[in-house]
């Protein structure tokens, strides 16, 4: 199981360029509209679905056939993308925690604890119904 988790996180890994461009357009965005809590959803549910491309990914590339050959049981293979995306947003969550923060002294706009809460309890909602509809 921790050769497809490295899979998965060098398949993402691979795409840290877009990724990256992606992210400091968000962040610009915020900053010009003076809004730093928007990054909290958007850092973060950019990086989970992540996740949803790498299964999309093994079904395009024809790798299912052959990850059924290897010496994991298929229920540990769900279970791979599952802690997968929980790795993922705790990162992401983090990484969006630290860009809000910033946002939030480079515009002078003191963190305001309601929105971080509100917009906090979307991202769960979002993630919440991502894993029980999968």
């Amino acid at each position: 199981m921790k050769g497809l988790l490295r899979k998965d996180l060098q398949l993402i890994w691979a795409s840290w360029p877009i990724l990256l461009m992606i992210l400091i357009g968000g962040t610009a965005i915020s900053i010009y509209v003076k809004e730093p809590t928007m990054d909290i959803c958007f850092v973060t549910l950019l990086l989970v679905f992540q996740t949803v491309a790498t299964v999309m990914n093994d079904q395009t590339s024809g790798w299912y056939p052959w990850e059924l050959s290897l010496p994991v049981s298929r229920k540990n293979m769900i279970y791979e993308k599952y802690i997968l995306a929980m790795l993922i947003l705790a990162f992401g969550l983090i990484l969006a925690l630290a860009i809000y923060y910033g946002v939030s002294a480079i515009t002078n706009i003191a963190p305001d604890r309601f929105s971080l809460e509100i917009n906090l309890s979307i991202l769960l909602i979002f993630f919440g119904c991502g894993v029980a509809s999968a």
